[in-house]
C-alpha cells in the first residue's frame, strides 16, 4: 500500500526509486523520523531543552515561554540554552538521552534490511548499528564528518560490497563534543569549514539519495540542503518520504512542486496520524516495508549467522558497546575490564582476577559491582554482544523497564518470544537488591534454563542479598583502569612516544591520580592523560592540574568572555569560602536550602549578582557534587580539599589561623593543596618539619634506640662468591632493563587502588598526642612533594626531617628482627613491616629449627638496608626533590652510614643533574669492604631493571655500576673513564673480572 488514493503519483516516484536501487544503488540519508517515537522529534527535544532549563532555574518564566513559542528558529533557542546552561552540559544532557537507545526501531531494522549502498545519517543514536548487527549477525562501524579519510573511502565504497560504516554527519552520541545542535553550531561546522558543505554536495551530485524521516521546518532542510541542492541540474535525481499531516493535506501536486524546485527531490507522502501522545508516523513504517520486500539485502551483502560460526574474525555483532566508548581522533579506545572476585565463601577466592571470557563461559548467575563511571554498561553491552557472535541468544536490558511479575514479563516483547525451555541469557542493567529481586526470582520461575548478569552501580561494593544465594548468584567487583590500560591509552595519544618516555607518562598519570585519591575510572585516566600528551608532547604539569583543569571545564561558560559577567573565577572563589564555612562546621555536606543561604549573604556581602541555582546546577552537572538524597556530597574528596585549601592560601591571616589551630592537618588532601598554591608554603613545610623533629624526640626519650645499626663497620667479606656475584650482575644488564608489562606488574599498588574506592569527606580533629611519626612523616613527605614555592633551607629541613622518620623505621624494625623474621606481618606504634623473604635452604634443614630461624632472622637482618633505601625513594625520590638531594650530599646532617644510603637511594632515583658524579663520589668515599657499598650495589641494580629510565639514564646506571666493581675489586676510589669503559664492557660481556691492579692515572 503507497496511499496511492491520498497521494497521487506515490506508485510512480516508488518505481522510480525502485529502478534507481536497481540501477546504480540508492544512499539512504536518515533524519530524526527515524529514530522516534523511541527518541523525541527535534522540536520536543528542544521544548524538553527549554523546560529543564526552567525546571534548573537556568531561565526565568518569561524567557522559557518566550523560547517554547519560538518555532520557525529553534537552532537560536538551542543558543539560548547554551547561555543558559553551558554548551557542554547541554551536549552532554543530549548524548545521554541519545545513548540511552537500547533497542532499534522498526524504521531503522527496515533501513538496514533493504539494499541501500551505504547510509548517512544526521541523528546521534546507534539505533541503526544495533538494527543492523541483530539483522545480520555482524557489527558496522561508525564514522562522523570529522573523519576525513574515512568519508572519502565512504564515498568511494563500492555498491555490490557489504555495507560500508554509517556515517553520522551531524556527530554521535559517544562523543558530545561532536554533534551539532545550535545555530552556532551549524556555523563552526559549515562555514568555518567549508570542504563539509562540499563533501556533501558531492554525495548528492555523485550518488542519488532517499531521504527518510525529515519534517518540513526540519534545521537540516531550512538551512543547508537548500545551499547544497540549488546549484546542482535542474533533473530530478533524489527521493524522500514526507509525511503530510492527516487532518490537513494541504496541496499536494503544489508540495512535489516545491520539493522538486527547491530540492530536487521526488516524494512519497504518507499521512501523519494526530494522538493524545503526539504525532504518528506509522504509515511510514508501510512504505518502508514495501521498498525493502522489493529490495531486501542479499546475503551477499550480509554475513549470515552460519557464516559467522565460520570466520572467526568476524567482530562485534548487536548491541554496539563500541558506539559509547572514548574516542581520541579516529581511533577507539577500549581496555578489558578488570574484574575480580568478590565472594567470602570457600570455594570463591578473593582478590583473584577473572577474564570476561572466563565469566562467560561459567554456568553460574553474575552480579557485578562497581561504581558509577566504570564502564559497567559497556561491560554488559560486551557480554551480549560476544554471547550472539557465539551463536546463543541474549538481551540486555534496564532492569527498571523489566515487569516485576511473571505474566508482564510474558507480555514483554523482548520475553514473547522466547519459549520456557529456551538457554538465554539476560544482561539487567541498572539492578538493585532492594527494588529488583522479585523480577530475578520471577525470570528464574518463568524460564527455567536463563542465566542472569546483574549490573549494581554503587559508591560501596557490596553483595547480593542472601535470600538470592540459592540462585547461584556469584559477585565480582569491576576496577577502574590498570597502568597497562593507561599504557594503551598513552599510546593511542603519543603514539609517536619511545617506550621510555611513555612508562614516564604512565607512571605520572598513574600516581598522580592515586596519591590525589582520584579512581583510575576512564573518563579520569582519558582527561589527564590528554592534559600530559597535548598535541602528541609530553606536558608534565602538578597534580593540582588536574583538579583545576576539571572544575574549571565543569564551571566555564562562553559568556565568561563578557567582563561585566560572574565568570568561573568568581564562582570558584565563592564556592571556596562556601566550603571553608562547611569545613569550620565539620560538615563537609550541604542542603540546597543552606547553598541559598549562603548565596544571598554573599551577594549582600560583595555587592555582586548571580544565579545561584544556576552555580548549582554546575557543579552538579559537571559531577564535581553528587545528590545523595537532600543532601550534595562532593564526587572526590579531593575536590573538597581543592575549594578549603584555595580559599585557605588566598588568605594569608586564614594561613596564620590553620596552623595555629593545626587546622591544616585535618582535612585529608588539604596540605599538598596548600602547599600546590601558596606563592611560598616555607610556614607550611617548617610546621610540619618542627612537628615531626619534635615527635621523633619524644620517640627516642620514651625509646633509646637513636643510631642502632647492626650494619655499621661490617665487612662485605671477600670470598669465591664475589665472582657469581659480578656473573649474576652482568646477567641481569645483558637482559636489560623489565619489560613494559613487568615494569607496570611491579609499580601496581593494588591497596593505593582501591583507596579511591572511599571518596566520604572527613573532618578530623587533630590531638597531637594521638599523632605518630609515621603520620607527621607522611604529612611532610607529601607536602614536600606538593610544594611549587619554598625556601631551600625549609625544603632541605624537610627533607632531612623525612629521611629521618625512615631511619627511625630503620632502628625499630632492627630491634624487632626476631619477631620479623618469625611473624611475617609486624605493626607497632605506626611503624608496619611486611617479611617476603623466602628462606629457599629452609627445607633442606628442616629438621633443625633453631639453625631456620637463625638463617631467617640472618636474611632479614641484612635486607633492612636495602629495603628501607627503596621504601624512601619510592615514597618521595621524585625527579622534583632531585636538587634538594644534591644540595645535602655534604650536609653535616647525613652523618651516618643508614642515612648516607637512604641519600645514594634517593639520589639515584630522583636523577637530577649531576646526579651520576654525586653517586660516583660516594662510592668512592665508601671503603671496598664496606658492606654498604653491596647495598649500594643492589640499590643501582634494581633501578636499572626495575625503574623507569631514559637510555642515557640507563648507561649513567652502567658506569655507576661499573665504578663500584672498580672500586670493589681493584681499589680504584676514582677510576678513569678508560678503566670504567673497560669495565662496562666485560660486565656487558659477562667476562670475568681481571684481578690484577690497574695503574689510576692509565
Amino acid at each position: 500500500m503507497l496511499f496511492e488514493d491520498l497521494y497521487p503519483g506515490n506508485a510512480s516516484v516508488m518505481e522510480k526509486l525502485l529502478a534507481a536501487m536497481e540501477a546504480g544503488g540508492v544512499t539512504a540519508f536518515t533524519g530524526a523520523g527515524t529514530s522516534m517515537p523511541a527518541l523525541p522529534s527535534w522540536g520536543t527535544l528542544v521544548r524538553n531543552l527549554v523546560d529543564e532549563a526552567a525546571k534548573d532555574g537556568r531561565l526565568d518564566g518569561v524567557t522559557a515561554a518566550s523560547l517554547r513559542a519560538e518555532t520557525k528558529d529553534v537552532l537560536y533557542v538551542i543558543d539560548e540554552i547554551y547561555n543558559a546552561v553551558g554548551e557542554a552540559q547541554t551536549k552532554a544532557r543530549v548524548c545521554r538521552l541519545f545513548s540511552s537507545l537500547d533497542r532499534p526501531t522498526e524504521a531503522h531494522t527496515l533501513l538496514v534490511r533493504t539494499a541501500f549502498d551505504r547510509i548517512l545519517t544526521l541523528n546521534y543514536d546507534a539505533g541503526l548499528e544495533m538494527a543492523y548487527a541483530e539483522q545480520h549477525s555482524q557489527h558496522v562501524q561508525s564514522i562522523t564528518a570529522v573523519q576525513v579519510s574515512e568519508v572519502d573511502d565512504w564515498l568511494r565504497h563500492d555498491a555490490t560490497s557489504n555495507l560500508p560504516p554509517i556515517l553520522h554527519w551531524h556527530g554521535r552520541s559517544a562523543d558530545a563534543s561532536s554533534i551539532i545542535l545550535s545555530g552556532s553550531d551549524y556555523v563552526s561546522f559549515y562555514e568555518r569549514y567549508s570542504a563539509r558543505k562540499e563533501t556533501l554536495r558531492d554525495v548528492f551530485k555523485t550518488h542519488q539519495v532517499l531521504m527518510v524521516g525529515f519534517g518540513f521546518s526540519d534545521p537540516f532542510i531550512e538551512r543547508e540542503l537548500n545551499s547544497v541542492m540549488q546549484p546542482l541540474p535542474k533533473a530530478n535525481s533524489h527521493f524522500a518520504i514526507i509525511g503530510v499531516d492527516a487532518d490537513n493535506q494541504g496541496n499536494i501536486q503544489l508540495e512535489r512542486r516545491k520539493y522538486s524546485t527547491k530540492y530536487k527531490l521526488e516524494t512519497l507522502f504518507y499521512p501523519v496520524g494526530n494522538t493524545y501522545a503526539g504525532p504518528d508516523h506509522k504509515a511510514l513504517l508501510v512504505i518502508l516495508e514495501a521498498i525493502a520486500a522489493s529490495r531486501p539485502r542479499s546475503a551477499s551483502r550480509a554475513v549470515t549467522s552460519q557464516m559467522i560460526n565460520k570466520q572467526p574474525a568476524v567482530k562485534e555483532a548487536t548491541i554496539s558497546y563500541r558506539s559509547s566508548l572514548f574516542t581520541i581522533g579516529d581511533k577507539v579506545i577500549y581496555c578489558e575490564p578488570n574484574i575480580w572476585h568478590a565472594n567470602s565463601g570457600a570455594d570463591a577466592p578473593v582478590d583473584t582476577k577473572i577474564s570476561l571470557s572466563e565469566l562467560l563461559a561459567g554456568n553460574f548467575n553474575c552480579n557485578l559491582m562497581a561504581p558509577h563511571e566504570y564502564g559497567l554498561s559497556n561491560i554488559g553491552k560486551r557480554i551480549v554482544s560476544e554471547l550472539i557472535l557465539a551463536g546463543r541468544k541474549a538481551l540486555y536490558r534496564d532492569a527498571h523497564g523489566v515487569p516485576k511479575y511473571r505474566k508482564g514479563i510474558q507480555a514483554d516483547v523482548d520475553f514473547a518470544a522466547l519459549q520456557p525451555l529456551e538457554e538465554f541469557t539476560v544482561v539487567l542493567d541498572n539492578f538493585s537488591v532492594v527494588e529488583h529481586q522479585r523480577t530475578v526470582r520471577e525470570l528464574v520461575g518463568t524460564y527455567e534454563k536463563v542465566r542472569i548478569f546483574v549490573l549494581q552501580k554503587t559508591n560501596f561494593n557490596g553483595d547480593l542479598d542472601d535470600s538470592l544465594s540459592e540462585l547461584k548468584f556469584k559477585s565480582f567487583n569491576v576496577a577502574g583502569f590498570s597502568r597497562w590500560d593507561i599504557r594503551s591509552v598513552v599510546n593511542i595519544m603519543a603514539p609517536d612516544r619511545n617506550s621510555d618516555d611513555t612508562s614516564v607518562i604512565v607512571e605520572k598519570v598513574y600516581a598522580d591520580l592515586l596519591q590525589l585519591c582520584i579512581p583510575l575510572t576512564p573518563s579520569n585516566v582519558i582527561m589527564y592523560s590528554s592534559v600530559l600528551c597535548k598535541d602528541g608532547s609530553f606536558s608534565p604539569v602538578s597534580r593540582l592540574h588536574i583538579v583545576d583543569r576539571f572544575v574549571a571545564e565543569a564551571l566555564q561558560r562562553a559568556s565568561d568572555a563578557y567582563a561585566d559577567n560572574f565568570n568561573f573565577i568568581n564562582k570558584i572563589d565563592l564556592i571556596s569560602e562556601f566550603c571553608y564555612v562547611l569545613f569550620t562546621k565539620g560538615i563537609p555536606t550541604f542542603t540546597e536550602s543552606e547553598w541559598i543561604h549562603y548565596c544571598k549573604e554573599y551577594k549582600g556581602k560583595n555587592l555582586v549578582e548571580f544565579s545561584a541555582t544556576q552555580i548549582l546546577g554546575d557543579l552538579h552537572n559537571g559531577r564535581i557534587v553528587v545528590k545523595d538524597g537532600s543532601s550534595y556530597v562532593f564526587r572526590y574528596r579531593m575536590f573538597f580539599s581543592y575549594f578549603v585549601g584555595r580559599c585557605i592560601a588566598d588568605r594569608p591571616e586564614m594561613l596564620r589561623y590553620c596552623l595555629a589551630e593545626n587546622r591544616h592537618l585535618e582535612l585529608d588532601g588539604l596540605v599538598e593543596v596548600l602547599c600546590g598554591m601558596l606563592p611560598d608554603c616555607s610556614p607550611v613545610l617548617e610546621d610540619l618539619t618542627q612537628k615531626l623533629t619534635l615527635s621523633m624526640e619524644q620517640f627516642y626519650e620514651s625509646y633509646p634506640i637513636r643510631g642502632l645499626d647492626f650494619h655499621k663497620d661490617a665487612k662485605w667479606e671477600a670470598s669465591k662468591q664475589d665472582s657469581l656475584l659480578w656473573d649474576t650482575v652482568s646477567d641481569r644488564l645483558d637482559k636489560g632493563p623489565a619489560s613494559t608489562q613487568e615494569l607496570d606488574e611491579l609499580k601496581t599498588s593494588i591497596h593505593a587502588e582501591r583507596r579511591t574506592a572511599d571518596q566520604k569527606v572527613s573532618i578530623i580533629k587533630f590531638i597531637a598526642s594521638e599523632k605518630s611519626v609515621t603520620n607527621n612523616a607522611w604529612y611532610l613527605t607529601t607536602a614536600l612533594e606538593g610544594a611549587k614555592q619554598a625556601s631551600a633551607g625549609s625544603k632541605k629541613a624537610a627533607a632531612v626531617a623525612v629521611m629521618g622518620g625512615h631511619v627511625l623505621a630503620y632502628e625499630v624494625a632492627s630491634v624487632f628482627i626476631p619477631l620479623i623474621a618469625e611473624k611475617k606481618y609486624v605493626s607497632w606504634n605506626g611503624f608496619t613491616y611486611i617479611n617476603l623473604i623466602e628462606d629457599k635452604h629452609a627445607s633442606e634443614e628442616t629438621s633443625d629449627e633453631e639453625a631456620n630461624k637463625e638463617r631467617m632472622q640472618g636474611l632479614v637482618a641484612y635486607a633492612l638496608p636495602h629495603s628501607m633505601g627503596r621504601n624512601a625513594a619510592d615514597q618521595f625520590g621524585s625527579r622534583k626533590l632531585g636538587q634538594v638531594f644534591l644540595a645535602l650530599r655534604d650536609d653535616n646532617a647525613i652523618d651516618t652510614n643508614i642515612k648516607r644510603h637512604l641519600l645514594f637511594c634517593l639520589l639515584i632515583k630522583s636523577k637530577p643533574t649531576g646526579w651520576l658524579l654525586s653517586a660516583k663520589k660516594q662510592v668512592g668515599d665508601t671503603r671496598r669492604d664496606d658492606i654498604y657499598l653491596r647495598h649500594m650495589l643492589y640499590a643501582a641494580l634494581m633501578q636499572f631493571n626495575s625503574e623507569i629510565n631514559s637510555e642515557s639514564e640507563r648507561q649513567g646506571l652502567k658506569e655507576l655500576l661499573a665504578t663500584m666493581r672498580l672500586r670493589r675489586d681493584v681499589n680504584l676510589r676514582s677510576p678513569s673513564p678508560k678503566a670504567i669503559k673497560r669495565a662496562i664492557g666485560q660486565l656487558d660481556a659477562g667476562g670475568f673480572w681481571e684481578r690484577e691492579k690497574e695503574d689510576p692515572n692509565s
